[in-house]
């Protein structure tokens, strides 16, 4: 009679622990789902900031009169050396070039020398980012001299 009694508890315990190993294999899974979703979605928004920061350098090579009208010479504008860049600004972004997933902007910056270049910033969504979650969002920035050799 006793022998059953042990029997029984040894049975619980063994499923106790198959129970705790099927838990802790089920969250490696799900984290490593998380991790994987997370990496998928921050590759796609720098693909898309990559795009929208080609899109608006290719638009900079144009003449003026070809450009999108956001991007024409009248409607850049100017940073002064050592002044906070126009990209950092928030306002600066109500204006930029927008796509589905990215947008861009540029800005001309003036160098200690008087000289200017143009500063092209975008940033990239990821599918979360774009549906109000907390998405993955890369910013990418080039730098362009016009005119030089």
């Amino acid at each position: 009679m006793t022998q059953h009694g042990v029997s029984l508890v040894l049975v619980l315990v063994m499923l106790v622990v198959l129970g705790l190993g099927a838990a802790s294999t089920m969250q490696s899974a799900m984290s490593t789902e998380r991790l994987h979703t997370n990496s998928q979605q921050a590759s796609q928004a720098g693909q898309q900031a990559e795009t929208a920061l080609r899109f608006c350098e290719a638009q900079l090579l144009k003449a003026d009169a070809e450009r999108v009208a956001s991007l024409q010479e009248q409607n850049i504008s100017t940073t002064a050396y050592q002044k906070t860049p126009a990209w950092t600004q928030a306002a600066t972004w109500q204006a930029a070039i927008k796509t589905t997933s990215a947008e861009c902007v540029v800005e001309r910056q003036a160098l200690a020398d008087d000289k200017q270049v143009y500063v092209v910033t975008a940033r990239g969504f990821g599918p979360n980012s774009l549906a109000g979650g907390k998405g993955s969002v890369v910013w990418v920035q080039s730098t362009l001299v016009l005119g030089s050799p």
